[in-house]
């Protein structure tokens, strides 16, 4: 009876120890043209606080006999890596990864690193095939292009451009259809931060509120809600965010001092091509209604580039505008931007230019394009 006990006993002892550890995952790979140099895998431990500096790990592995291994811990389901070689800084080979605790394998051609073979994570493969699909319609949409480029025939370019309209529709709809029929998939969150500086606040929202339980819970969200957060300042109707800051000729301005007026709020930058295409026309809005109460207040993304930003302002001939730059500040040690006073984050700036106008009681009368602005300006102010 002791030597059945002890036996019994010692079975429970090995199954605890030999018992896997659910946050544990194996990424084993091959790559060649890499022999005893370093491979670095870059991830977040947890991703459910997935910012500069949080839970971020690097772990290195030899390249040998064509082979390396990494073994670690994640927190969540699923996590962001990514795979390099080279300068951590600078001159260096990636490519992006979906980690999940389990076992998966990697198999990289060093001549297309970015293009390696990742396996066995389920969330790695719903992206894969994502964006297998959005390379084979842009492939197909570029050899549409060039047919067009050298067709002769009017009837037949035509014929030709309405062709590739339903492959850019298509394309264009990948990721917002993924992320509505995905919404317990952990990728979802992180497509979604991909694509919410061009989405209106209903669809991102609408977005948010179709995720699983699951997804807030270990998905990288965080963003979204304060993107949610930011854009729920900055709706039609409501008050207009306070700026103050100092201008190009170094005197403390606010937006609110331009209260009674109607203000084109613009978000540009020196290096930003079409922001400086889209001045002259600007200018001509400016000449047409200022003397109606028009004024354009100019934001530049030029914090690490003032000489640039002045030279701008100047070759351009936009002098008559107010001019203040973003307000971003960068720590020189390499830690997190400071963005506490950072105009363009308070207004949900993603891409420029981006342009609000500004009503006579400093309220916002919504976010605009050249033509729409057009628009709402004649009727404004009339002819």
């Amino acid at each position: 009876m002791k030597i059945i006990l002890f036996l019994v006993w010692t079975f429970f002892i090995l199954c605890a120890c030999t018992e896997k550890n659910p946050n544990a995952f194996i990424l084993e790979g091959s790559i060649n043209g890499l022999e005893g140099e370093k491979i670095y895998l870059l991830y977040y431990s947890d991703y459910s606080d997935y910012s500069i500096g949080v839970n971020q790990r690097i772990d290195t592995a030899v390249v040998t006999k064509g082979r390396f291994q990494f073994r670690g811990e994640i927190k969540t389901p699923m996590t962001m890596g990514a795979l390099l070689v080279g300068d951590m800084f600078g001159q260096n080979r990636n490519c992006q990864l979906f980690l999940e605790p389990t076992e998966m394998k990697a198999v990289i051609d060093f001549e297309k690193f970015n293009e390696a073979k990742i396996t066995g994570s389920l969330a790695h493969a719903e992206w894969d095939s994502l964006m297998q699909r959005k390379s084979f319609l842009t492939a197909q949409i570029m050899k549409i292009y060039e047919r067009v480029a050298v067709e002769t025939d009017e009837i037949k370019r035509n014929a030709l451009k309405e062709e590739v309209r339903p492959l850019e529709q298509e394309r264009g709809n990948l990721i917002p259809n993924f992320i509505e029929t995905h919404p317990n998939s952990l990728v979802s969150p992180y497509l979604l931060i991909l694509e919410m500086g061009r989405m209106p606040y209903e669809k991102i929202k609408a977005a948010y509120d179709n995720f699983s339980d699951r997804v807030r819970k270990f998905g990288n969200v965080k963003k979204i809600e304060d993107e949610l957060m930011t854009l729920a300042r900055v709706q039609p109707g409501l008050p207009a965010p306070e700026i103050s800051a100092r201008d190009v000729n170094g005197h403390e301005v606010r937006l609110s001092m331009l209260k009674g007026k109607y203000v084109i709020l613009d978000f540009w930058a020196s290096w930003c091509v079409p922001c400086r295409q889209s001045f002259p026309h600007v200018k001509e809005l400016y000449e047409k209604y200022h003397q109606k109460g028009l004024e354009v207040f100019c934001v530049a993304d030029n914090d690490d580039s003032e000489d640039a930003w002045k030279k701008a302002i100047e070759k351009d001939g936009v002098e008559m505008f107010i001019h203040v730059l973003r307000g971003r500040k960068n720590d020189q040690r390499m830690q997190k931007p400071d963005y506490s006073g950072d105009i363009s984050k308070a207004y949900a700036v993603h891409f420029l230019p981006t342009k609000y106008l500004i009503d006579n009681e400093g309220k916002i009368v919504g976010k605009f394009g050249d033509v729409t602005l057009d628009i709402k300006l004649k009727e404004i102010f009339g002819e």
